[in-house]
């Protein structure tokens, strides 16, 4: 008779502390706290051509580049190439700055409004890390194709993805 009093009382301290147990586990926790995110911005802060006289690698001042950051969007550069013929080509130089909180890595470079007879190469820092408050140089390089027309004036932009450090994908990209 006694092992079963025994274990009756086992029984009923362990029924009593799963008791205790599940109430102390189930009660509620209330936490206050606060999340600041960063954010991601990068700018052209420069911008030149290379067009300063005479056409690169020929011997006359033909065609004509010019360039700017668009007033609209500091991601944004506007081209306009004048007077232009097969073969002519030109280097455009660009210095962007991280003006976020967060390192950023250059994802994409998109040609907004191209054209079939102007070919687009050229990244110089595609991939690279840069961090709030640097710089990152980049220079394009243009060439205008045989398929041209004579006196017209080609324009395109030039948009810039920076995208945060972490999500840089190496498979997307120029």
């Amino acid at each position: 008779m006694k092992k079963i009093g025994l274990l009756c009382l086992v029984v009923v301290a362990a029924l009593g502390l799963l008791g205790v147990g599940y109430a102390r586990w189930s009660g509620d926790l209330h936490m206050q706290g606060q999340i600041q995110t960063g954010d991601v911005e990068v700018c052209i802060t420069s911008i030149a051509s290379d067009d300063q006289g005479i056409d690169i690698g020929k011997t006359k001042d033909v065609g004509q580049t010019t360039v700017q950051v668009d007033p609209l969007d500091c991601s944004h550069a506007i081209v306009t190439v004048t007077n232009a013929y097969p073969c002519y080509e030109n280097y455009i130089h660009f210095t962007m700055l991280v003006g976020g909180t967060v390192p950023v890595r250059l994802q994409d470079v998109t040609i907004i409004n191209p054209n079939p007879c102007i070919e687009v190469l050229g990244w110089d820092s595609w991939g690279e890390q840069r961090h709030p408050g640097e710089r990152s140089d980049n220079t394009m390089w243009f060439h205008v194709l045989q398929c041209a027309d004579q006196n017209t004036t080609y324009s395109f932009e030039v948009e810039f993805l920076y995208v945060q450090y972490n999500e840089f994908d190496p498979t997307i990209g120029p």
